[in-house]
């Protein structure tokens, strides 16, 4: 996969994944996505108000390029893989940790 600076936004609830539709796509440079650290920060400077719940960002043949957690305006977890297929998602080639 190549890298995308524009990915959607989805929001995962307990019966479905759909469009974040209060904020439709977050843009990314690499600088963004060097570390976990690097994506929280970038990432919590968007997020103060969206509701707790997973997010994942997707590209735009709608692949999943990274998985979070957000908990009260922050994000409280990066995913680099897959919890259900354990495959890494396209962003751990980019993070060194």
């Amino acid at each position: 996969m190549d890298f995308e600076e524009q990915l959607t936004v989805i929001r995962i609830r307990k019966r479905y994944a759909a469009p974040f539709l209060k904020y439709k796509y977050v843009y990314l440079k690499k600088k963004d996505i060097k570390s976990k650290k690097a994506f929280s920060e970038k990432i919590n400077s968007l997020c103060k108000t969206w509701p707790d719940s997973y997010y994942q960002l997707k590209d735009s043949d709608a692949k999943v390029f990274v998985k979070f957690k957000v908990k009260n305006g922050e994000v409280q977890e990066v995913l680099k893989k897959s919890d259900i297929t354990g495959k890494e998602y396209p962003v751990a080639k980019y993070m060194k940790h």
